[in-house]
């Protein structure tokens, strides 16, 4: 008996899409790169961890070693799992320069496999002891034991065949050496049977022994589109039960207390990723943008470095000095480490871009308006004849704890006040700070147009070996070495800048420990003409505003929080790891008013298209809702393949989408006569007894004969 290692009977009962591969006629990546797909339905979470299970057991290809020996497959992470999009805190996010994401590089984890079937006639055991770093920040890396005993090869009436699973975990070193087997960090099965009417059934069970999390499962097919299942999951605080009944054409959900009908043919496209191509030969469009970096190998937290700096997840920061390890892609437990340079602030670069506001319709812009003595932060749109108040921050809690919403308002309209020169604001979608004039050249009120000129000051952070005047002069909002703020001033204050990255005034360095942070006026090179007009020789006057009309300035800021800081990763020879500054690209957006908008967004590496607006919606109807509990974001628009995109320099690239979520339309008026049925659930006392330890891992010297699900050699 060869088993055959399938996910094909979960993808069709639950409708989690897995990879999918697009045609390429014209062989090239843009049309035979991989497009992942999955379907986003509140009811199937608890089978995603099955069917991640199954796809990564798939990649080891074990039928093809029995009796053959141990061995070792390293199997990307990337092949099975799915974009996780569901934190509706997500949608707070407004920092123009936040650390971009890892793209679709391979993930890969290292499974060692032993395979053995005792004669034709008996099961096949597949054991696997696999290197896991965890499931949450903070888990150490785990090594997880699983033991697969296939009895029946897949047939027309057990599509999977028939076995049991069951797995353990424990903490365990980057070597993959187990710390306490007394210590499980959590435990579960799956089995693939028959029910009493023979129909084939799918039971699964996943513990966190810590109790912070327990996913349950029973599903029944009755034919290849059709069939009923019950469903429990109860993680970060979600908790929810579902029956659900499915045929070929709809899906009912029942949560208990209502039902919930949607078409299995009609879905909703959401593109997490997206990757650019060269239009005349199809090429990628790659990008040095970043890699995963840890603080320490052992542990299971990862961040990501990157042109804009580096980023640590649950709140971790970093110290001037400190080792950061790169996290290889290919397997193997080291890392390239780097020493951090973290100075106490850093150098902006604002480069001048002239638009209009017809350019800019519909485009978020982050506006802070004075309101009752404090500042409301709002959304706002240009409508094409007015600004419109789309959305308002709102935030409970502080510090770690603090989370920020945005919510709808009650009075959309955004008024400015009768003694306002300009609106002054920020786009993460435009890439920079937004001056929009609110008066005319004779210091007039004048009404706002489609054809308002609007000033775009495109934000970049200066990095180590880019070229800055030594010296740069300030007249306005100059910070001092003693921490205080002159403005309006005809002296100058003048800085340096130096290979340390620093600012510094006489020889002091301009930081602070401020939590609001500290920012200067405007930084131009010594010599730069702000002479007002009316300046004579007699009676000197400076116009400061006029930094704001050069082609480019610098500003400093500095404070406590990693954004205020700059962060580089020094190499062992003594220079600093390059990355390529994150490409901005044009996208024309047509708009359902038959209007185009543009948007400026920012292309970090294959995968990594960054700048579209979002917007929360329903974890159980997908509906448009107010951010909180039960909502997750999602884009506010997808871009289609094969859509142009162009650059400063007017190069033109195509986008193809790489990472897609489908979630099903409603159908109220549909699943006429269908019902759901409530199954029982695999408890913990289902659990192998005792739960299988396979012993000492298998020491295996020879190279992976398996990578991503393709033998290497045999």
């Amino acid at each position: 008996m060869k088993p055959k290692f399938k996910h094909t009977f979960i993808v069709a009962a639950v409708l989690l899409a897995m990879p999918a591969f697009a045609a390429p006629p014209a062989g090239t990546p843009y049309y035979t790169d991989r497009v992942d797909k999955y379907i986003n339905e509140v009811s199937a979470g608890a089978f995603d961890s099955a069917n991640e299970i199954m796809c990564l057991v798939g990649q080891t290809k074990a039928e093809e070693f029995i009796n053959k020996g141990s061995y070792v497959a390293l199997v990307d992470n990337n092949l099975c799992g799915k974009t996780d999009k569901a934190n509706p805190s997500n949608a707070a996010s407004s920092s123009g320069e936040g650390q971009s994401a890892a793209s679709l590089a391979p993930d890969y984890q290292k499974f060692t496999m032993d395979v053995t079937q005792a004669d034709a006639n008996s099961p096949v055991q597949a054991k696997m002891w696999i290197l896991s770093a965890g499931d949450r920040t903070g888990d150490p890396y785990q090594q997880i034991q699983l033991l697969m005993t296939v009895t029946e090869t897949p047939n027309a009436t057990s599509p999977l065949g028939k076995f049991r699973m069951d797995w353990i975990g424990y903490p365990a070193t980057t070597g993959n050496v187990v710390i306490d087997y007394n210590d499980v960090i959590f435990k579960g099965f799956m089995t693939s049977d028959t029910d009493t009417q023979n129909r084939a059934r799918l039971r699964f069970f996943d513990q966190d022994t810590r109790g912070d999390s327990e996913t349950k499962a029973t599903l029944i097919r009755t034919s290849a589109s059709a069939g009923y299942g019950s469903t429990y999951s109860a993680e970060d605080g979600y908790q929810g039960s579902f029956n659900i009944a499915f045929t070929e054409n709809e899906f009912l959900r029942n949560s208990g207390s209502e039902n919930m009908c949607f078409s299995r043919n009609d879905y909703v496209n959401n593109v997490w990723s997206y990757g650019l191509y060269n239009p005349s030969n199809g090429a990628r469009v790659n990008r040095n943008s970043g890699f995963q970096v840890k603080t320490d190998l052992n542990n299971r937290d990862s961040g990501w470095a990157s042109y804009w700096g580096v980023w640590l997840p649950n709140g971790q920061n970093l110290t001037n000095g400190q080792a950061l390890y790169k996290v290889n892609n290919d397997g193997t437990d080291a890392g390239t480490a780097y020493t951090v340079l973290k100075t106490g602030g850093k150098l902006i670069k604002n480069q001048k871009e002239t638009l209009t506001l017809n350019a800019i319709k519909n485009v978020p812009l982050n506006i802070g308006i004075d309101e009752n003595g404090s500042r409301q932060d709002y959304q706002a749109e240009w409508n094409g004849s007015a600004f419109i108040k789309t959305q308002k921050m709102e935030c409970t809690g502080s510090g770690n704890n603090q989370q920020c919403y945005w919510l709808p308002v009650q009075n959309p309209n955004l008024t400015f006040a009768a003694d306002s020169d300009d609106i002054n604001a920020y786009s993460n979608a435009l890439g920079g700070n937004v001056r929009i004039p609110l008066r005319d050249g004779n210091g007039n009120q004048a009404a706002l147009r489609a054809d308002t000129a609007v000033t775009l000051y495109k934000r970049t952070t200066v990095m180590p070996g880019d070229a800055v005047p030594v010296t740069l002069q300030c007249y306005d909002q100059c910070i001092q070495a003693n921490g205080s703020t002159v403005n309006h001033s005809d002296t100058p204050t003048n800085y340096t800048f130096g290979t340390d990255m620093l600012l510094k005034v006489g020889g002091t360095p301009i930081t602070s420990t401020s939590q609001e942070g500290l920012h200067t006026g405007a930084l131009v090179p010594v010599g730069t003409n702000l002479a007002c007009d009316w300046s004579t020789a007699q009676n000197p006057q400076t116009c400061t505003w006029k930094a704001w009309n050069l082609e480019a300035f610098y500003t400093w800021e500095t404070g406590s929080n990693s954004w205020n800081q700059l962060t580089a990763l020094r190499k062992a020879d003594g220079t600093f790891e390059s990355f390529s500054q994150p490409l901005q690209v044009k996208y024309a957006h047509a708009n359902n008013d038959d209007t185009t908008s543009q948007f400026r967004l920012e292309y970090a590496g294959f995968g990594n298209l960054q700048g579209i607006p979002g917007k929360c919606v329903s974890m159980s109807t997908h509906e448009s809702v107010t951010c909180g509990p039960n909502t997750r974001w999602i884009p506010e628009f997808s871009i289609a393949d094969g859509t142009e995109v162009t650059d400063s320099d007017g190069t033109t690239y195509l986008v193809k989408g790489l990472g897609m979520e489908q979630h099903m339309r409603k159908n109220d008026a549909g699943c006429t006569g269908m019902t759901t049925t409530s199954f029982d659930l695999p408890v913990i006392g289902d659990l192998q007894s005792p739960t299988p330890t396979l012993g000492a891992i298998p020491t295996v010297t020879a190279a992976p004969k398996v990578v991503g699900g393709v033998i290497q050699y045999r």
